[in-house]
C-alpha cells in the first residue's frame, strides 16, 4: 500500500519528526492522540496514546494488519528503538541532570510547592532541577522549539534501582509542550516509567500517567510510579518490569478523569491483576491529583482517606467494564460519524464544515470544493447505517468469543453473555438503524462530525 493512501484513512492532525499524529478513530478523540510512524523496512507502527487496541483502530478505518507492511511512498521513517540505553546515553543524561540541580531559583521551588505540594527538602531528595532554557544538554538531544523554549522544572525518572533513565521537564511559562523530554538516542529508547520514593516506607504505591501526579503523591509520603503515557499501559516489557518492581506492594491506580485516563486505569488494572498483583482503584473529585491538591486545603489527609477507601480490583470487574464500554461504543454517535467520514473518503471525496457556509464537499468527479446545497452529506449519512449495523454484529460476535475464551463458566460469564445477547437483539431488530436513520440520529451524528471536521 502507498503511504499517502494509508494516511487518507485517518483524520490527520500534524506531521512530527518521525511520523504523524491523527485523531484516533477508536475513541472520542478531542485532540490527536494516534501516533503513526513508518520503520525503515516499510512497516507502519500505530499506537494510540489513550490505550486503544491497534486492532480496534484498524477496524474503524477498514484496514488490516496486512496493510501495515511494505508501505512505500514519500514520508518520514523512524529508526529501530529496540536496543537498551548505552553507558554513554546514561552518562549524558546524568551530566545534564547534575547541571540543572546546581543553581535552582526560588521560582522553581515555588512552582513545585504550589502545583505539587513539594517541600524544599523533598525537592532536593528527588534531585529536581531547573533549566532556564540555556543549560547545555551536551550529547543529550533537547529540542530548541519544544524544550529550550521556556524555563523548566526538571524531573528525573529513576528505575527501581534509583538510577535515572529518562527525564521530563515542566514549563514554567506558556509553551506548546507543558511537559517535554529528550529525543530518543539513535537506535535506543529512554525509560518508559519513573519510580519516585516518598521516603516513608508505606506499603502503598500510587501509579499514575505522568510525573505531575507522581510528585503530588510523593509530597504526601507515598511512593509513586509515573508511566510516560497512557498508551504504554499494555506494553509487555514495561509490564514485566513493573510486576517485578512492585511485587508484594499495594498498587493504587490513579488515572486521570478523562477518557484516556480511564482507559489507562482499566488496561493497567487488567494486565496487573492477570499477573497476580494487588491492585486498587483510587476515586477522587478532580481531573487529576495535581489539580485536586492545588484546590484542596487539607489535601494530605484527603488523599490518605481516599487511598484507605480505594476499592480492590477483581479481574472479572475489569473485564465486565471493558465489555460495557465496547457495547456502548457501538451505539455512539461519534463512531457513526467516523464511519461516515471513512465512507465519504473511500472514493477520494472529502468534506469540511464552516459555521458561515455549512458543509463544503469535494468530489473527484467535480474537482473543486462546493457548498453542499443538495445535502449530499446528509444523504451519505443515511447510506452509512447498513455498514454500521454489520460492524456492530461482527464486533459483538468477537466479544462473545473472547468471553468464552478468557472466562471460566459461572455467574460472571453468564451475566456478560446476557449483555451481549441484549445488544445483539437491539442490532438484529434494527433498533440501532431505526434510531440512526431518524432525523434525530442523523443530526446527532453530523454534530459530532462537525466537531472534528471544522
Amino acid at each position: 500500500m502507498d503511504l499517502e493512501h494509508l494516511l487518507d484513512k485517518f483524520d490527520l492532525g500534524e506531521e512530527t519528526r518521525d511520523g504523524y499524529l491523527a485523531h484516533c478513530p477508536a475513541h472520542n478523540d478531542t485532540k490527536p492522540s494516534l501516533v503513526i510512524s513508518r520503520k525503515a523496512n516499510g512497516t507502519i507502527l500505530i499506537r494510540c496514546r489513550a490505550g486503544c487496541d491497534t486492532e480496534d483502530v484498524l477496524r474503524k478505518v477498514n484496514l488490516t494488519f496486512a496493510d501495515l507492511y511494505d508501505v512505500k511512498g514519500k514520508g518520514p521513517t523512524v529508526v529501530n528503538i529496540d536496543a537498551p540505553l548505552s553507558p554513554g546515553d546514561r552518562a549524558a543524561l546524568g551530566l545534564y541532570l547534575d547541571r540543572t540541580s546546581r543553581v535552582v531559583p526560588e521560582e522553581a521551588f515555588a512552582y513545585a510547592q504550589r502545583r505539587f505540594g513539594i517541600s524544599e527538602k523533598q525537592f532536593e531528595e528527588l534531585d529536581l532541577g531547573f533549566d532556564s532554557g540555556s543549560v547545555s544538554g551536551g550529547k543529550l538531544r533537547l529540542s530548541a522549539d519544544r524544550y529550550h523554549d521556556v524555563p523548566r522544572l526538571v524531573v528525573p525518572f529513576n528505575d527501581f534501582n534509583g538510577n535515572p533513565h529518562y527525564l521530563q521537564a515542566r514549563s514554567l511559562r506558556p509553551s506548546e509542550a507543558k511537559w517535554s523530554g529528550p529525543v530518543n538516542p539513535v537506535g535506543a529508547a529512554w525509560g518508559k516509567y519513573g519510580f519516585f520514593s516518598g521516603g516513608t516506607g508505606w506499603d502503598e504505591v500510587i501509579v499514575c500517567e505522568g510525573p505531575g501526579d507522581a510528585l503530588t503523591a510523593v509530597a504526601v509520603g507515598y511512593d509513586a510510579l509515573a508511566i510516560r503515557g497512557a498508551g504504554l499501559a499494555s506494553n509487555r516489557a514495561l509490564l514485566d518490569e513493573i510486576t517485578e518492581g512492585l511485587k508484594g506492594r499495594r498498587i493504587i491506580l490513579a488515572g486521570d478523569a478523562d477518557e484516556a485516563g480511564q482507559k489507562f486505569a482499566n488496561v493497567l488494572a487488567d494486565e496487573l491483576t492477570r499477573r497476580g498483583l494487588n491492585v486498587y482503584r483510587l476515586v477522587f473529585p478532580a481531573k487529576d491529583l495535581s489539580d485536586w491538591q492545588e484546590h484542596t486545603e487539607e489535601f494530605p489527609s484527603a488523599l490518605r482517606q481516599a487511598v484507605a477507601n480505594a476499592t480492590v480490583v477483581e479481574q472479572n470487574d475489569v473485564f465486565d467494564q471493558y465489555i460495557d464500554e465496547e457495547i456502548n461504543s457501538l451505539f455512539n454517535d461519534v463512531e457513526n460519524a467516523r464511519a461516515l467520514l471513512a465512507m465519504i473518503r473511500a472514493d477520494g471525496s472529502d468534506i469540511r464544515f464552516t459555521p458561515e457556509l455549512g458543509w463544503l464537499v469535494y468530489r473527484p468527479d467535480v474537482g473543486v470544493w462546493q457548498v453542499d446545497s443538495a445535502e449530499w452529506v446528509r444523504n451519505m449519512a443515511q447510506r452509512v447505517f447498513p455498514a454500521v449495523q454489520d460492524r456492530a454484529k461482527k464486533r459483538l460476535a468477537e466479544l462473545k468469543l473472547r468471553i468464552l475464551q478468557e472466562m471460566s463458566p459461572g455467574k460472571s460469564r453468564d451475566d456478560l453473555e446476557d449483555k451481549i445477547s441484549s445488544a445483539e437483539d437491539a442490532v438484529r431488530n434494527r433498533k440501532l438503524v431505526q434510531y440512526t436513520m431518524s432525523r434525530k440520529g442523523i443530526d446527532a451524528m453530523l454534530r459530532e462530525l462537525e466537531a472534528f471536521r471544522s
